[in-house]
């Protein structure tokens, strides 16, 4: 078996299909290693960035993103391959079969694939590529650097400075955690998906404030920095019930809001959205 892929400073990424997702990592990687604290970070630092897109248009966003910074071209796989160290799949996962079916694979021997991919498993990846392959399911507040990543790596050794690698390059899209391969589907449906469940809280309590005679562009300013701050004090270690309880005046406002939400069962129906798409990840995987 062959040693473990080594990463050293300047080393290049590629990206692969360069969408939503693939744009937002790219990003938060190109400027935190343009930062002027890079200097500090002990761990191999990219010096190089390429992607390739199927379309002109895709080529002008990019350009006008990113500038020189990074390397845009069409459909230009092999390359992108053959001249990266660690290459981002970032397509739809319908398209993962084609697309890597179609790059020479002796090009991803020793080298290491994080798959941003719904559904797709390390083994059905590696099987493909013939790489070292890691999964990682973040979101789309990673292109604010508000992201929430979850990581699997493979049951193969890996050198430490790619895992290091991997880390540095999610903690810079918002928070990482490495978790088994098997949480992936439930790390989908709450990371991946979550974000738009939580757009859709914002619009409701945004409703319920214009309906009682608030401007609709406040009401969802307020809604959001709601959110935010809720979010906040449970990331600082509170735990939600503790927080919500507190909040609770006997006969009070919120106790009377919070007992219309637990008679029309939004905590089950909340509940049972992750549950959904969770299941529909693992459909995913055996398609």
């Amino acid at each position: 078996m062959p040693a473990p892929q080594v990463l050293k400073p300047g080393y290049t990424i590629g990206v692969i299909a360069c969408g939503t997702m693939g744009t937002a990592v790219l990003n938060a990687i190109v400027t935190a290693t343009t930062a002027s604290d890079s200097k500090d970070v002990k761990t191999p630092l990219p010096g190089k960035f390429l992607t390739s897109v199927n379309s002109q248009k895709s080529v002008d966003r990019l350009n006008g993103i990113f500038g020189d910074k990074v390397s845009v071209s069409i459909g230009n796989n092999d390359k992108i391959v053959s001249s990266s160290d660690l290459i981002i799949l970032g397509c739809k996962p319908f398209l993962a079969d084609d697309i890597l079916s179609s790059i020479d694979k002796e090009l991803f021997r020793g080298k290491t694939v994080i798959s941003l991919l719904a559904g797709k498993t390390i083994e059905q990846l590696t099987t493909l590529t013939g790489a070292t392959v890691a999964r990682a399911m973040t979101n789309t507040p990673s292109k604010i650097g508000a992201g929430m990543t979850v990581v699997s790596l493979p049951k193969v050794d890996i050198d430490e400075t790619v895992r290091d690698s991997i880390s540095w390059i999610f903690n810079n899209t918002g928070r990482c955690l490495f978790m088994d391969e098997k949480f992936m589907d439930v790390a989908t449906a709450l990371c991946g998906s979550g974000p738009a469940f939580c757009f859709l809280m914002i619009e409701a309590l945004s409703d319920g404030a214009v309906k009682m005679g608030m401007p609709y562009p406040v009401a969802q300013e307020c809604a959001a920095q709601v959110l935010h701050g809720a979010a906040q004090m449970v990331l600082e270690g509170n735990h939600p019930a503790v927080l919500r309880n507190a909040v609770c005046t006997p006969g009070g406002t919120t106790i009377g809001g919070l007992s219309v939400l637990e008679d029309k069962g939004v905590r089950g129906s909340v509940a049972s959205a992750v549950v959904e798409a969770a299941n529909i990840a693992t459909a995913l995987s055996k398609k």
